[in-house]
């Protein structure tokens, strides 16, 4: 995840990042998101977004493997911060 932030930063410096973990599950990520239930990620999801003030006005997704099935989750259930 590191080199996608750093190439991201290279294309923007001024750029905000909200780099995220969807939950405290005690496994590596890539295991967690395959046992994490999908409605309980996409809150999780939701509750961060709400929770940073530099995303209240919209904000841009990039996510990657099972984060995109997250990402899903949150637009198809939440959205009160518009993606754009």
């Amino acid at each position: 995840m590191d080199s996608m932030i750093d190439w991201l930063r290279e294309i923007d410096p001024t750029v905000h990042i909200h780099n995220m973990q969807i939950d405290d599950c005690s496994h590596s990520d890539w295991l967690c998101s395959y046992l994490e239930r999908l409605p309980l990620a996409a809150a999780e999801f939701s509750r961060n977004i709400a929770a940073d003030p530099y995303l209240q006005n919209g904000f841009d997704i990039i996510a990657h493997s099972q984060g995109t099935v997250v990402a899903r989750g949150y637009l198809q259930w939440y959205n009160e911060t518009p993606v754009r």
